[in-house]
């Protein structure tokens, strides 16, 4: 970083570029912020973007002028919006609103009233439902005077010039737009950038047509906020089945008297804890003499029973049988499972999910890939940046919140800036600086100090 001084170059420069390069300062670090999802910084970004063409537009005449031959005011409004880019430069996501005030007490600063000094919204949320005839109200609040006949309307463009846009209102201290949606990007999993330019047509000091353009960002958040996974564990039941084949078993009635028979039933049981499937058992002949007769007389979960006849006979080898039965068992046990659940979060709408066990555990990544995880081992509510979960009874009910702005705390101190005395005889520090501004004794090396180019 050169520094800027009465022997440096910069101190030589010509404002218009000085002042531009403050401005791709911005526009680079709103380009870094928005990928991480700092979106609140993004406006920051917009009122310093916001400042820089009310700047341009009240030292119009200077623009062209090195920065040495410039008035006093110059410098010090030069010096002091460098000294709030290089605060926004340091990305502190605090105080952001006091910062956004700060800003515009600067532009009501300027030795005219600043022509825009705010734009809303920040940010847009498309959904998959949306109607592709839906529109989006953008608004610039400022100060506007009545255009004079001959100078064209204001234009805002979104992205592209095709996109097509329509001034809805114009009044002294708003215009507003209304942008059809598909004029924004979206994408899944990441916040979309979108450039609008508002274009201003006004009257010079010599009576000319000149138009400035405020070029902001508004930001598109991704389709939704990002999974939540609900994991538990549950006992489920499972059905085992297995094959059963009994010993092998022989009925002979070959030694009794001829013409003898036999009838006999045979019992099967199943295995202690299990039951017979019934319709799975057969009788199995592994060899015979003669002919027999077999009926199955009982088929159910508690037994099977086979009754088998047999019969000798005079001639030839009868009455003999070798066989047996099979069937199929089961049982049902219980497992202990992970159970998993993924609930589908919609932006600013409520989801209720039942039966949640008291061991369930929750797991949201945002879909800036921050990750954050809970147990269901409390009654008090669940809430970071963009869900909020809240129980009732065994259900639970979650929220998609949309972004809101940080808690305003001060900023964090430069470490280089020293304390204050506390003794009331020694002079401070920020009292000598004033008393020298004063006496113009360092006007003019204050001024120049205060503004660095990279």
């Amino acid at each position: 970083m050169v520094k800027v001084g009465p022997t440096g170059q910069e101190h030589k420069a010509v404002v218009r570029t000085l002042v531009d390069d403050l401005s791709k300062k911005v526009d680079n670090r709103i380009d870094e912020i928005t990928k991480k999802g700092q979106i609140f910084l993004v406006e920051l970004g917009n009122q310093l973007k916001i400042a820089i063409e009310n700047f341009k537009i009240d030292y119009e005449t200077a623009l062209d002028q090195r920065f040495n031959q410039i008035d006093r005011l110059a410098h010090e409004k030069i010096g002091e919006l460098n000294e709030m880019i290089e605060e926004f430069d340091r990305g502190h996501e605090t105080s952001i609103s006091q910062r956004c005030e700060k800003i515009k007490h600067w532009m009501n600063g300027l030795p005219s009233a600043p022509l825009v000094t705010a734009v809303t919204p920040l940010f847009v949320v498309i959904n998959d439902e949306d109607d592709e005839d839906k529109s989006i109200s953008v608004e610039f609040t400022g100060n506007f005077p009545p255009r004079k006949q001959g100078l064209p309307p204001p234009t805002l463009i979104v992205n592209e010039p095709d996109v097509k846009v329509t001034l809805t209102k114009e009044s002294e201290k708003s215009l507003k737009f209304s942008v059809p949606i598909l004029g924004f990007c979206c994408e899944n999993d990441t916040i979309s950038p979108n450039i609008g330019e508002l274009q201003i047509s006004r009257i010079g000091k010599n009576q000319e047509t000149l138009r400035n353009t405020y070029s902001v960002t508004i930001l598109t958040l991704p389709f939704d906020p990002g999974t939540l996974e609900i994991t538990y564990q549950m006992k489920r039941e499972e059905r085992i089945v297995r094959s059963r084949t009994s010993v092998p078993l022989i009925q002979d009635s070959s030694q009794k008297a001829e013409f003898k028979s036999i009838t006999h039933p045979y019992h099967f049981k199943p295995g202690p804890g299990w039951k017979i499937v019934p319709g799975t058992t057969k009788f199995v002949t592994n060899g015979s003499k003669g002919n027999f007769n077999l009926v199955c007389i009982k088929d159910d979960e508690e037994s099977v029973i086979w009754e088998l006849f047999t019969k000798s006979v005079s001639k030839g080898p009868s009455g003999e049988v070798n066989f047996s039965i099979t069937f199929d068992e089961y049982q049902i046990v219980k497992k202990d499972e992970q159970e998993r659940r993924l609930v589908e979060l919609e932006w600013g709408c409520d989801v209720y999910e039942s039966e949640i066990p008291e061991d369930a555990h929750f797991i949201f990544t945002s879909f800036d890939g921050n990750q954050r995880s809970w147990k269901q081992d409390t009654d008090e509510p669940f809430s970071n940046s963009y869900i909020e979960a809240t129980k009732r009874g065994k259900n639970m009910v979650f929220k998609a919140k949309l972004p809101t702005p940080p808690v305003d705390n001060p900023p964090p101190s430069r470490q280089d800036n020293p304390a204050p005395s506390n003794n009331p005889t020694e002079p401070n520090l920020g009292d000598c600086c004033c008393l020298l501004f004063m006496l113009g004794i360092a006007v003019k090396h204050v001024s120049t100090a205060f503004f660095t180019r990279r």
